[in-house]
C-alpha cells in the first residue's frame, strides 16, 4: 500500500511542476492559481 501511495505523491509532485513551468511560460498568475486548485482537489 506504501508504494501505490509514494508513487501517487510523485505523480502529484509531477503535475505540480508541470503546472509551475507551464504558468512559467504563460506568465499569468490566475493560471497558476487554477492549476494549483485543481492540483489540491485532485
Amino acid at each position: 500500500m506504501k508504494q501505490k501511495r509514494d508513487s501517487c505523491e510523485q505523480q502529484k509532485e509531477w503535475y505540480y511542476e508541470r503546472a509551475n513551468i507551464i504558468a512559467g511560460y504563460v506568465n499569468n498568475k490566475s493560471i497558476a492559481n487554477i492549476a494549483k486548485i485543481v492540483l489540491l482537489y485532485y
